[in-house]
């Protein structure tokens, strides 16, 4: 439910940006159903090397149905598309993550990006151009959220999530689902 309201409206004011510098018809290359689970094993083998089986964990301990989605549709439906490789996948997902509050994710896909073959200097520019860029438009989310999310970060306890008790979460974030 939260790609809904988090993934899709991001999507499409991203791609309202991308029109706006590139106006053109968009081309969608599919990957056959029968495809996803294989691509998307081998996509996240390459960009995840050695921690894919844990990350695959993770994701099945947040939630059952959370690595099927994450391997068959978000790595074997999309970014194992035809047109682009690996590696430019993974530069624009490096740009757009470093515009937001993800770090846990840019940190994962910084890594990747330079597994699948990223140049050194082409990752450094998608961190610089994709920070830059979330600076200038105040970031790719809805009225300038990135800054205030970052300070209301900071101002959290240190302790990772999973680690804190009910007393030291942070009021009104006491439930997670």
């Amino acid at each position: 439910m939260l790609t809904l309201y988090a993934g899709y409206p991001a999507a499409i004011e991203t791609l309202r940006l991308l029109h706006a510098a590139w106006p053109g018809t968009a081309q969608a290359g599919e990957v056959p159903p029968g495809r996803r689970r294989a691509g998307g094993l081998a996509l996240l083998d390459a960009v995840y090397g050695p921690v894919r089986p844990a990350l695959v964990r993770s994701l099945r301990r947040l939630h059952p149905a959370l690595a099927a989605w994450v391997i068959e549709h978000g790595y074997g439906r999309v970014l194992a598309r035809p047109r682009l490789d690996a590696a430019t996948r993974e530069l624009v997902t490096v740009a757009l993550l470093a515009g937001g509050p993800w770090e846990r994710q840019l940190a994962s896909h910084r890594a990747g990006a330079r597994r699948v073959g990223a140049e050194p200097a082409a990752l450094a520019a998608a961190l610089r151009d994709g920070a830059g860029d979330a600076q200038r438009s105040g970031s790719l989310t809805p009225a300038g959220r990135v800054p205030k999310m970052r300070a209301r970060m900071a101002a959290e306890p240190a302790v990772p999530p999973r680690m804190r008790t009910r007393s030291d979460r942070p009021p009104g974030r006491g439930r997670t689902w």
